[in-house]
């Protein structure tokens, strides 16, 4: 016996699928528009130039608060962007997500060893390690292992990269959105990182992997988790290196 079959011709079933995918959908009442963008655009650069002023007022021993002061005009427009619109199906979870970050984080870890010549380098170490692990994980693992990987994909993938492609999708088609939206989010993800200190050529070139990556797994899978996922996994490998580094340096 056969199993049972698709009910609705392909037109239907087609027309289904679009109204639960960002990527699909044929009707402008879920898009991101190009005020969407044109707020997350404003966010930024407003976030970039308020926390290079913190950063200048405060100094160094408190650089978390220039990264908060970004991350909070960051998030407003996130809030902004889901106000008006929340993207059909980006925010659904399936296993798979753990496997696109976990495979991603691996890959991007390898590489960054690669491109900074790891096998013939010390481990980092964290700044004024004091020998208390709890201390370090209050002070930079609890924002740069959960918060940052939240706020910046949120942000670059959930509010850039769909505004980005849901404009031109329509009179450019599927790749071509897809191409400019990767170029975009990952380039206002590499300006985002580099507002604090000058980024050398390695460094650059590493966030721009991690962008283009995470973007892509959203542009593949239409969801969120598996960039968020992979963020956070990539995070802790970095922290976890230095504290090890730390304790035995």
């Amino acid at each position: 016996m056969s199993g049972p079959r698709p009910t609705g011709n392909p037109t239907e079933r087609s027309s289904r699928r679009s109204l639960r995918d960002w990527r699909l959908a044929r009707t402008s009442k879920r898009k991101y528009d190009s005020l969407t963008l044109s707020v997350a655009l404003v966010a930024l650069g407003v976030g970039v130039v308020a926390s290079e002023i913190v950063a200048r007022a405060v100094g160094s021993t408190t650089a978390a608060l220039a990264t908060i002061t970004l991350w909070g005009l960051l998030l407003a427009a996130i809030v902004f962007a889901l106000s008006r619109s929340v993207p059909r199906g980006l925010y659904a979870f399936r296993l798979t997500d753990i496997l696109w970050g976990v495979g991603v984080a691996v890959l991007l870890r390898f590489s960054a060893g690669e491109l900074g010549a790891a096998n013939s380098s010390t481990f980092p170490v964290w700044r004024g390690w004091t020998g208390d692990p709890w201390a370090i994980f209050r002070s930079d693992v609890f924002l740069a292992a959960s918060l940052a990987p939240i706020v910046e994909e949120l942000f670059f993938r959930g509010v850039i990269l769909i505004a980005v492609f849901q404009i031109f999708r329509p009179n450019f088609g599927t790749i071509s959105a897809s191409l400019t939206a990767l170029i975009l989010s990952t380039a206002g993800f590499v300006l985002a990182h580099g507002i604090f200190s000058p980024l050398s050529l390695t460094d650059g070139m590493q966030l721009a992997a991690v962008g283009a990556l995470f973007s892509l797994i959203v542009l593949l899978t239409g969801r969120i988790w598996g960039a968020v996922l992979g963020h956070v996994m990539y995070n802790l490998s970095f922290l976890a290196l230095m504290l090890i580094g730390s304790i035995f340096a």
